[in-house]
């Protein structure tokens, strides 16, 4: 699990904190995000975890997202394709799939092409016996 700061009062942070599964406490991790933001959500993935939007420090919304691969590195990925206060992130189980949705749209995120299907390009067969529908 991530952690960071997501209060709008506070600036945003550049470092990373893991809460590691059988952990007792947050730890901060060697890895610094390329730009200050709060407030990212995030998915766990078998080779990392997904980060996606959040604040800047002038409390603009983002589109980026970045891949934490181990304690190593963190990769830049394509840019989702809005951005949204709230995100909801879920994976398939064969993780090759995020979906994403927001107040308003869906859109999925394929994690091996690293590119983004938006909810106009979803066929409604897209994920056998899941409703694609219009908040």
């Amino acid at each position: 699990m991530l952690g960071g700061v997501s209060y709008p009062d506070k600036m945003p942070l550049q470092n990373i904190e893991v809460f590691k599964l059988g952990s007792t406490e947050w730890q901060l991790c060697n890895l610094n995000l390329p730009i200050p933001l709060r407030a990212l959500s995030s998915v766990s993935l078998p080779e990392g975890i997904l980060l996606l939007g959040g604040y800047d420090s002038y409390g603009s919304l983002r589109r980026e997202c970045y891949k934490i691969v181990g304690s190593k590195e963190i990769k830049t990925l394509a840019q989702m394709p809005f951005v949204s206060q709230h995100l909801a992130c879920v994976s398939t189980p064969t993780f090759e799939e995020v979906y994403v949705l927001n107040e308003k749209q869906i859109c999925i995120y394929n994690t091996k092409k690293n590119y983004w299907y938006t909810s106009s390009q979803i066929s409604p067969h897209a994920a056998e016996g899941a409703a694609l529908v219009q908040f």
